[in-house]
């Protein structure tokens, strides 16, 4: 398993992330999405470098006990102080997404 397995939840269908390969780049992306399409579920993968990236930003996985991806775009991190953190995903070209604060 990966650290981040179990941790990311969809905020549409309620489902737990999972990791895969897509063109050559690691991404989380939800279940039902990946297997019904966005008519069963919209919501949007996440690459894992920029996922990483924010989990450092906000203090590392030992400090998050859930990330809900939510459908505008936005990742919540609940911490375990209990804080939330909302950081925002932009869609850049060719399919690289960027942190927003």
């Amino acid at each position: 398993t990966y650290p981040l397995t179990g941790i990311i939840t969809c905020s549409v269908c309620g489902k737990h992330y999972r990791r895969k390969t897509a063109r050559g780049k690691p991404i989380w992306i939800c279940p039902t999405y990946n297997t019904y399409g966005k008519d069963a579920c919209a919501s949007k993968a996440i690459p894992e470098e920029t996922l990483l990236a924010l989990v450092n930003e906000i203090g590392g996985i030992g400090e998050i006990t859930e990330i809900r991806a939510e459908k505008d775009n936005a990742l919540t991190f609940i911490l375990k102080s209990g804080e939330r953190t909302v950081k925002r995903l932009q869609a850049l070209k060719k399919g690289v997404k960027k942190c927003q604060k």
